[in-house]
């Protein structure tokens, strides 16, 4: 097709899709501008007079909305600047006829409109609109109006906790359910794939929820699982075995006579024989004599054996391989029959487990008025569902939605289509709306090749059922219905969409008819096939040597990584030219694709990073994996227990310390019995890099004991933390260091806030953080899974992961029950399954099949100009059964050999269509400027606030970024602390609560100081002359607010008055200074002082007018106190 006939169809069936007039079910190809459509229908319902808030827009993800949105403001607000002859122009592309006038005028008045408007244009996901639904009837849906949303880590951590409480029942109880439901399990399964079962089942409880709300039964749940299985209620194991032992006259006089028979053929002949006869002189049969039985007739996997007697034996006694034939196949249904008894029993067990957690975990959610994301469409269908409030809740809501467009239809699941019927069912009565303007629409947009959620519950059959339920319901109701499938792709160039084309055309129904039109013929296409990096014979070492070096194998994988950084490195040095963009090739023109994340992702950012390529890292991360958080852990758990050696000896070689290997062995070797933390101590008299390492950390044990978890950590990472961090592993450690603070917030938030429990919490979780690939624009190289990268798309992609197959074994499988509704099985070997288990996990592993190549059609459907495709590792014997496989193998006839390389490609024959002008960004490494390093200026108040406890003379503000802080300032506090505490104490007490006190909160200090603070402090306690300050009137670091007069200006003063005593008659406000020199009389004392004092008097008259107020400073040195004469007071 050429591109003015692609140009054409493409525009006549992006019209007929966004007419507004008429519901639409769309089918759009990858690249078919699936976006587009909807902005475009969105903007043709606006354009018709239809309110914004009217209007309801259902995406899959956030970003999506986000674009969405984006989009139609955009657009709108170019409309209200544009000229009569532009606008004109863009509204005959959207709709394909030409503007009127007043269209013009509507045109230009829609920004404001969608912008001023009370109800906003409704941009959400399906969770955010059940969450906004929720949030509107929060009694209805019976939730707390104050409900929260919780993420998946901290839901993990609530599934945690049910199943913990389970465990402890069970140990408890001893002989209880719970107990015999573990030691069931615990035969076959240990406790890690117990959690991942759990997990894996309650994760997927949209398939059975209705199943598991009534109360924990087990009986119950037998019965239904009996039920899945085919096995009758009153069916038990040994009534079976003593029926298949009970033959009629015929059979038994025939296996009597082959017991005969096979004693004259050869050993296996014998042995078959006697197992025979032991069997059917056996009176009391049971099932471990049936296993010893069966395994005459059948092998391990339970099929009959090829040969169940020799040849010879069988020519000469025809009968008797009907006879043993006859036997065989009774024994399998007898055996199959056994293996779904033993799977009632082990399902019985996980059952009533999985219904036990669930429930303790929903009612640990309900208690503290939170709900995860599978409750928001849960409870939003279950409100919208109950008949008694839902007339009301779908009047409220049928009164605001007039048009529901949903994007991305083959992801969504079963639970939310429910949803979307409810609202569109609303569409077809009387009523049809409140005041609605014209026919109600529903938009769906999606594509079945492109479902790739099946762990979320989608499944691309739904997407035609859903199709063909909703076109009978509108055509009931008489109401336009069109069908529309968009298959020009603006995205990909020509050699990107033939080998698609190539690839799939043989697939099933979901590829069957397959064809892209390529959009952007002419321009410059690229595909390649490389040889696949398969495994290298090692040599084997004839002698063992000293291991001087580390040995670097090698592996295919990073063999493959280090092919693609050098790709990806020489077109950056050479400036090699993306001919569609008329430019050189730029990092953030690069996705590298991987089907699931392993060790490849690390090995491929290394590699580039040796190479020099920015890279963006991977998109999602393990927290607790990343190094700079490692260090962290490192710090917070020494702070917690410092004679742990191994974590102490993680925490000197951090960056945070830097002690090297050969001062970390002096310190470990030949130490006795003393821990590390005490050999440092003992060694860092004689070395100064121990001294100094030990000074930071008593320092920072001293800091652990008065800051939270969070402030410790901030002021370790802004006084110097983070930058010693940054320098040693790089800038990538930002995001996590930004991510652990993150969480520290977000544990405060949800738990008791302690270091001790966030650091359990932090190590015993996984907490995978994802990460915003597109956020910050940046020019590097990007790495994903092809889940993460549904809806992205690059120039260049890269597809190295194409050998590896997804796992073939599935745990747990699941049998339908009706109403939607399905049961998890599960079994622990295969060897157990009965047929129909067997049966359900071919269909799970169709299914799986299915989807791999889905994922392999997005992948490939992302790419825009190149697609390089790549491998490692060794193909297995069926190579179609990987993607590599199928790509070669398919593209090979259309492809050109190119030294062992498949090429397909198109040459640019056309004006660049993605010319891109904007310079090439050269980020160069920040630079902290000198400022930072620097004290800043003292803090200034927007209402000019006096603080006379901190004159603008005494400067104690330093630099957050500096390497130390000094305390100048330490005495003060501690003599002021003592003197603050120790009057109310017995005077035979204060000595060893002082010594105590400085102990705990000062560890730092020598014996000396200690001693000097504490002298100091009692003697002013005990001098007589103060004894009316230290009364038990006293207020004792007493707040004083208010405002006072200085040059005609009022001034809001916030001031703590040290002792504050109020008598019938008088006012003593005393003030303590730690000066060494106090000043020999009243007029030698500093004027900031005397200001300071002023102040203090000019407040308390305002309060006690009547009073005499006697200012007084007290120097503890000496002590000597000095009161401010009446005569200099008057004058104030």
């Amino acid at each position: 097709m050429s591109k003015n006939g692609a140009n054409y169809m493409s525009l006549e069936q992006q019209h007929e899709a966004s007419d507004p007039r008429f519901s639409a079910w769309v089918e759009a190809s990858a690249g078919a501008g699936k976006t587009k459509i909807l902005t475009d229908r969105v903007l043709r319902l606006l354009l018709a007079g239809v309110p914004p808030e009217r209007i309801l827009c259902l995406t899959f993800t956030k970003a999506a909305a986000a674009e969405m949105a984006m989009r139609i403001t955009s657009r709108l607000s170019a409309w209200s600047l544009a000229s009569d002859a532009t606008l004109c122009d863009d509204l005959l592309s959207l709709s394909g006829k030409r503007a009127k006038q007043n269209l013009l005028e509507r045109a230009r008045g829609l920004f404001a409109l969608v912008v001023d408007s009370a109800e906003k244009l409704q941009v959400e996901t399906i969770h955010g609109f059940c969450q906004s639904l929720l949030r509107r009837f929060p009694l209805e849906a019976k939730l707390s109006p104050q409900f929260d949303v919780i993420d998946d880590t901290i839901a993990k951590e609530y599934l945690k906790t049910a199943r913990d409480l389970i465990i402890r029942k069970a140990i408890s109880e001893q002989n209880g359910p719970f107990s015999h439901a573990f030691i069931e399990l615990a035969e076959t399964i240990n406790e890690a794939e117990l959690s991942n079962l759990l997990e894996e089942i309650i994760g997927e409880q949209f398939r059975f929820r209705e199943i598991f709300e009534g109360p924990a039964n087990e009986k119950t749940l037998g019965n239904i699982i009996r039920t899945q299985l085919n096995i009758n209620s009153l069916e038990i194991e040994l009534k079976t075995i003593e029926e298949i032992s009970s033959y009629d006259s015929k059979t038994l006089a025939e296996l009597e006579k082959a017991v005969v028979i096979l004693m004259l053929g050869n050993q296996s002949d014998r042995a078959l024989s006697n197992t025979i006869k032991n069997w059917l002189q056996n009176k009391k049969p049971n099932r471990a004599s049936f296993e010893i039985y069966k395994l005459g007739f059948l092998t391990q996997k339970g099929s009959i054996r090829t040969r169940l007697a020799s040849v010879k034996i069988f020519n000469e006694h025809p009968s008797l391989e009907q006879t043993l034939t006859s036997e065989a196949s009774r024994l399998t249904a007898v055996d199959d029959k056994l293996k779904c008894f033993d799977l009632v029993s082990r399902n019985e067990k996980l059952a009533f487990l999985s219904q036990s957690v669930m429930q303790l975990y929903t009612e640990n959610k309900k208690n503290n008025a939170v709900i995860d994301y599978n409750d928001l469409v849960a409870l939003a269908n279950r409100l919208i569902e109950n008949d008694e409030i839902s007339p009301w809740i779908l009047y409220k809501l049928d009164g605001g939605i007039d048009h529901l467009l949903l994007d991305e239809a083959q992801d969504t699941n079963s639970e939310q289509w429910k949803i979307m019927e409810t609202l569109v069912k609303e569409f077809f009565t009387e009523q049809n709306g409140i005041g609605n303007l014209g026919p109600r629409t529903l938009f769906v947009v999606g594509d079945p090749k492109q479902s790739i959620f099946s762990f979320q519950g989608a499944d691309p059959k739904l997407f035609k059922m859903k199709q063909q339920t909703l076109k009978e319901s509108f055509e009931l109701a008489k109401q336009p219905w069109k069908e529309v499938k968009l298959d020009i792709s603006y995205r990909s160039s020509a050699a990107v969409l033939k080998a698609v084309d190539t690839v799939f055309e043989p697939e099933s129904s979901e590829f069957s008819s397959i064809k892209h039109h390529p959009f952007r013929s002419g321009q410059a296409g690229l595909v390649e096939i490389w040889p696949p990096e398969g495994p290298v014979d090692r040599k084997l070492r004839d002698f063992w040597s000293v291991p001087r070096k580390q040995i670097h194998l090698d592996e295919p994988s990073t063999r493959l990584a280090s092919k693609i950084a050098s790709k990806i490195s020489s077109w950056i040095k050479s400036g090699e030219i993306l001919e569609s963009r008329g430019r050189a090739i730029e990092p953030r023109d690069i996705i590298i694709l991987l089907r699931q994340r392993s060790h490849f992702m690390e090995e491929l950012v290394n590699a580039l990073k040796q190479k020099l390529v920015p890279v963006a890292g991977v998109d999602r991360m393990i927290l607790t994996d990343q190094l700079a958080v490692m260090d962290l852990m490192a710090f917070g758990k020494f702070v917690l227990l410092p004679e742990d050696d191994l974590n102490l000896a993680n925490l000197l070689k951090s960056p945070f310390l830097e002690i090297d290997e050969d001062e970390l062995l002096e310190l470990c070797w030949d130490r006795g019995d003393s821990t590390l933390w005490e050999t440092l101590n003992n060694k860092s008299t004689l070395n100064r890099k121990f001294s100094e390492t030990v000074d930071w950390l008593k320092d920072w044990l001293e800091r652990a004991h008065r800051l939270s978890t969070f402030e410790l950590y901030s002021d370790l990472l802004s006084m110097g933390g983070r930058r010693k961090l940054l320098e040693r592993i790089g800038a990538e450690a930002g995001d996590p260091i930004d991510q652990f603070l993150a969480q520290i917030l977000e544990y405060d938030r949800t738990n008791v806030p302690t270091l001790q429990g966030f650091v359990d919490w932090l190590s015993n979780g996984n907490h995978e953080i994802k990460r915003d690939m597109e956020a910050d624009g940046s020019n590097k190289v990007r790495i994903m899974t092809v889940h993460g990268a549904k809806g992205l798309q690059a120039p260049i992609v890269f597809m190295p992961d194409t050998i590896s197959k997804p796992n073939q074994s599935p745990k747990i499988v699941w049998s339908e029950r009706g109403s939607n509704q399905q049961f998890p099985l599960w079994s622990p070997n295969r060897q157990g399954n009965p047929e129909m288990l067997e049966k359900l996990r071919e269909v799970e592993l169709e299914i799986r099949e299915k989807e791999y190549l889905r994922l392999l059609y997005v992948a490939m459907t992302r790419a825009e100009d190149r697609l390089y495709i790549g491998g490692w590792g060794t193909l297995p014997k069926d190579e179609d059964s990987t993607w590599y496989g199928k790509l070669k193998n398919r593209l090979k006839p259309i492809a050109r050999d190119a030294n062992g390389v498949l090429q397909i490609s198109s040459d640019q024959v056309s004006v660049p269509d993605k010319k891109d002008i904007r310079p090439i960004r050269k980020k160069d490494t920040l630079r902290l400027p000198g400022w930072v390093w620097k004290a800043p200026k003292e803090l200034t108040f927007e209402t000019d606030r006096l603080i006379p406890s901190a004159p603008n003379q005494i400067r104690n503000n330093i630099s957050l970024f500096a390497l130390e802080k000094t305390d100048k300032f330490l005495k003060g506090r501690i003599i002021h602390s003592l003197l603050q505490i120790l009057p109310n104490i017995p005077a035979e007490k204060r000595w060893n609560l002082a010594t105590k006190y400085l102990l705990d909160e000062y560890p730092k200090l020598d014996k000396e100081q200690k001693d000097e603070y504490i002298a100091t402090a009692l003697k002013v306690i005990n001098y007589p002359c103060l004894s009316e300050i230290f009364s038990e009137n006293a207020f004792v670091e007493a707040p004083l607010n208010g405002t006072v007069k200085e040059n005609g200006i009022d001034r809001e003063v916030m001031a703590r008055v040290d002792r504050l005593v109020v008598l019938d008659k008088e006012v003593i406000i005393a003030d303590f200074k730690t000066d060494k020199r106090p000043p020999k009389k009243f007029d030698d004392i500093e004027e900031i002082y005397k200001n300071q004092m002023n102040i203090y008097y000019k407040l308390i008259k305002k309060i006690y007018p009547k009073h005499i107020i006697r200012p007084m400073l007290i120097w503890t040195e000496g002590p000597k106190r000095i009161e401010f004469p009446e005569k200099y007071l008057s004058q104030s």
